[in-house]
């Protein structure tokens, strides 16, 4: 919740950045977020380069300004932290 208050301004799970997996049989929850990855298939898949890595930082960096929300993204992700954020309808790192 402090995730989306901070970034979003309102406490919403779904506007997180910060994902929950549930283990319902183990009784466990895991947060997870971006893994930083050193070639990220997302920025491959972004045809808008929308999605660059930092130079100085190693960062994986999502430019709103460049992004048209055509999810291509999503699925490249192996670790599926990326996310659709329904208001602005772009895409945002989770």
């Amino acid at each position: 919740m402090a995730c989306s208050l901070s970034h979003e301004g309102k406490c919403s799970p779904a506007l997180s950045r910060v994902r929950v997996i549930k283990f319902d049989a183990e009784g466990r929850n895991v947060p997870t977020i971006c893994a930083q990855c050193t070639r990220p298939e997302c920025l491959t898949a972004c045809a808008e380069g929308a999605i660059r890595l930092d130079a100085t930082t190693g960062a994986v960096l999502i430019d709103e300004n460049l992004c048209t929300g055509c999810r291509s993204c999503i699925p490249a992700c192996p670790h599926s932290q990326i996310g659709f954020h329904p208001e602005k309808r772009l895409v945002s790192r989770q």
